[in-house]
């Protein structure tokens, strides 16, 4: 006879000797496991994986799907070379501002006004513009830089670049890095911030599924259990990511979501093996 012991390991019975071996079933590998984990009846399997090879699969696909939303979001943008160059073609040449064309822009309580059809700003433009609500202002005229921001005022002559040609080009060259290492640096904090919250809900996933296998009448691990828990949210986490590639929030399915995560996990506990005592053990017991 064939069962699973405390630890689910196989326990099969030698024919020739009449001795029972125990036989340690191969834990599938990471791409396996993600395939095994839209698959309910493969959770018997996925109960062998190992916690630190399961725990390396999240973090993949958590990295993979985030990734994939970051980089169509940039698409979606223009790219970055459109969040850069969002100024007209300008250059500063001998302390003296050239600009293609007037930038004007006052959102989220920041103004941004480059011309060089006004020579010099002063004080009183930039209080213009506080007096409208405004935390932040950046005045930038054909001679001069007005900044105020944090509560402090400050004028800069264009003289102060010298005879250096300062123009877009500039800016980008400067800017590129500094873009790539701020998305660098978000990109690990969202994933590590999701990773950490995947596991949470796995949880109490976890407290539903030994409510779920006591109306079945099985007992599983709690171990078993809270891997069926992380493998049951792979599934509907990488369909909600895809959905929201074209435009539907988190908000509107995140009810159905659950609740088919939910029915999707009832599922898997039926496939999971029962924990029964090492029938080694019984048969110790019973010779006495």
């Amino acid at each position: 006879m064939n069962t699973y012991d405390y630890n689910e390991n196989f326990q099969a019975e030698d024919t020739q000797s009449g001795m029972n071996v125990i036989q340690t079933k191969k834990a599938p590998n990471i791409f396996k496991q993600f395939i095994f984990s839209f698959i309910p009846p493969k959770y018997a399997e996925l109960a062998n994986a190992k916690v630190g090879s399961m725990i390396l699969m999240v973090c993949i696909v958590v990295l993979f799907m985030s990734s994939l939303l970051f980089v169509v979001g940039i698409w979606e943008e223009g790219g970055i070379n459109e969040m850069i160059g969002i100024f007209p073609d300008f250059e500063v040449r001998n302390g003296e501002l050239f600009i293609e064309e007037p930038y004007f822009d006052d959102e989220d309580n920041n103004v941004w006004y480059i011309t060089d059809e006004i020579e010099e700003f002063h004080y009183e433009d930039v209080e213009y513009y506080l007096n409208q609500g405004n935390e932040k202002v950046v005045l930038i005229g054909r001679y001069n830089v007005c900044l105020y921001e944090d509560g402090e005022f400050k004028e800069e002559s264009l003289e102060e670049f010298g005879d250096d040609i300062f123009s877009n080009e500039d800016i980008e060259q400067r800017a590129y890095p500094i873009v790539y290492v701020m998305f660098f640096c978000t990109a690990i904090i969202v994933c590590v911030g999701k990773v950490c919250w995947y596991f949470i809900c796995s949880a109490i996933y976890l407290l539903i599924g030994m409510l779920i296998a006591k109306i079945m009448g099985k007992k599983i691990s709690n171990v078993n259990t809270f891997k069926a828990a992380v493998y049951a949210k792979i599934p509907f986490f990488v369909i909600a990511n895809i959905i929201k590639l074209f435009g539907i929030g988190f908000g509107v399915m995140a009810i159905p979501r659950e609740l088919l995560t939910v029915i999707f996990f009832a599922f898997c506990i039926k496939h999971l093996p029962q924990k029964q005592k090492n029938p080694g053990s019984q048969n110790s017991c019973g010779n006495k």
